[in-house]
């Protein structure tokens, strides 16, 4: 009689617990889901400025001139990285006026020294790796700066502007005078 009495008493108990869960309004019920993975970006700042100081932000603008055919004029400018993170990418794009035509106006050069130039009368040299940026070229351009050291957080490009009136100037251009933007931008990582 004993072994009759605990089945019973256990299907018992299981059917008021059954009817007390109907009878209560309670009621409960599963769910599957999978692991959640969140991935988080951290932000960060690109800032590009010309000569190492946060007040001359991403524009440079140089004064040319008064140059004759076969002349030519030498400006030297840093540009920085003081933002938070590294650049994928960092363009130029020129513009300037009293520029002349493209193939008899001003053209313009531009090299990188790997340390600070150094001024040698008039023209800036190089006391360290010199690297040829853009040969001459007509003075409205827009480039990407190849393998810049300002793509890194806190790198820093010494850079020389060579501005070069041709000999194949007409005359009208002689004695040409003029003000270079040079505006630099760049893309995150």
């Amino acid at each position: 009689m004993a072994r009759t009495l605990i089945p019973l008493s256990l299907v018992s108990l299981l059917a008021l617990c059954a009817c007390g869960g109907v009878f209560t309004g309670a009621y409960g019920y599963f769910t599957s889901s999978s692991t959640a993975a969140m991935s988080i970006t951290v932000g960060g700042t690109i800032k590009l400025n010309w000569d190492d100081t946060a007040a001359a932000g991403s524009n440079l603008t140089l004064a040319v001139g008064p140059l004759m055919p076969t002349d030519s004029v030498q400006r030297i400018a840093d540009l920085a990285n003081t933002g938070s993170v590294g650049i994928s990418q960092v363009q130029l794009a020129i513009t300037g006026t009293g520029a002349g035509s493209s193939s008899d106006g001003i053209q313009l050069a531009i090299d990188r020294c790997s340390v600070p130039w150094v001024a040698s009368g008039a023209a800036f040299t190089c006391s360290g790796a010199l690297t040829s940026i853009s040969p001459d070229r007509p003075l409205q351009a827009s480039f990407t700066l190849s393998d810049s050291p300002v793509r890194t957080a806190a790198g820093a490009d010494h850079l020389r502007f060579t501005f070069r009136l041709p000999d194949s100037a007409p005359d009208s251009v002689e004695g040409t005078s003029g003000a270079v933007l040079i505006v630099a931008s760049g893309s995150k990582l």
